[in-house]
């Protein structure tokens, strides 16, 4: 999983996120990085904004709220690491 930084000031906007692997995984990566937002701000979770763009294949976008970006991450890379590891998917955060 890779987070593309594109500016390093906040802006307050969702930073879309690529999980792309087998299509059945994939969902299983959205289902759990979606219940991490939860776990993190149940009140800043929107979940009418939780596609960022159709399913394409085996990819979907998943958009993740500004205050929510670092808890997908994890420290050191260590939750988003994890989400990969046991959906078997590839996770990235698009500019």
């Amino acid at each position: 999983m890779i987070m593309i930084q594109d500016d390093p000031m906040p802006t307050g906007s969702d930073k879309p996120l690529r999980i792309t692997g087998d299509p059945y995984k994939v969902q299983q990566a959205r289902e759990l990085v979606l219940e991490i937002i939860r776990e993190k701000d149940q009140g800043d979770f929107r979940s009418g904004r939780s596609d960022f763009g159709s399913r394409l294949g085996s990819s979907i976008d998943v958009a993740v709220p500004r205050f929510a970006v670092g808890i997908v991450i994890g420290r050191n890379g260590d939750m988003i690491k994890k989400i990969q590891n046991d959906a078997g998917v590839r996770i990235q955060f698009k500019p």
